[in-house]
């Protein structure tokens, strides 16, 4: 069923105040989430962008990269589990991306695990090709990651 906030969406770029949201999600995704603090010490960092996706007030996803030199890494994408399959990852990529650009970056890549098809069918929809393997990258459980890169 469709979140009915998720019809309004505003995307920026994230504050400290929407860590704890964010923290929340991570534990609701991810076998090893982020903590609040950690994700407070990565915004605060010069060399990352990270940004949100809201309905109001609402924190419905976040995502974030590190720049370096004219490249960006991708390093999460979160939806909340109940607004996935909404377009919302799609849109809060294509706003990170553009924001991506903005700071002189000229490429994104990013790591995701071979088993996961929805995210990877949304990265093939933003034009990130595939382009190798890290084995056994993952851990909880142990697999894989598929490597993408986006270059504009």
């Amino acid at each position: 069923m469709e979140h009915e906030a998720a019809r309004n969406l505003t995307f920026s770029l994230m504050e400290l105040s929407d860590c704890e949201e964010a923290a929340i999600i991570e534990n609701q995704l991810f076998s090893r989430p982020w903590s609040r603090k950690a994700l407070e010490e990565s915004l605060g960092r010069e060399e990352s962008c990270y940004v949100t996706a809201k309905a109001g007030s609402e924190l419905l996803g976040y995502c974030g990269l590190y720049l370096t030199f004219d490249e960006g890494f991708i390093n999460q994408v979160a939806v909340k589990p109940s607004c996935q399959g909404q377009g919302i990852g799609k849109q809060m990529l294509t706003f990170l991306l553009a924001k991506a650009r903005e700071r002189g970056m000229n490429a994104c890549s990013l790591e995701v695990r071979v088993s996961n098809e929805r995210a990877r069918r949304l990265y093939a929809s933003l034009e990130f090709e595939e382009s190798g393997i890290r084995p056994r990258f993952y851990e909880d459980p142990v697999e894989d990651a598929m490597i993408l890169w986006k270059r504009w």
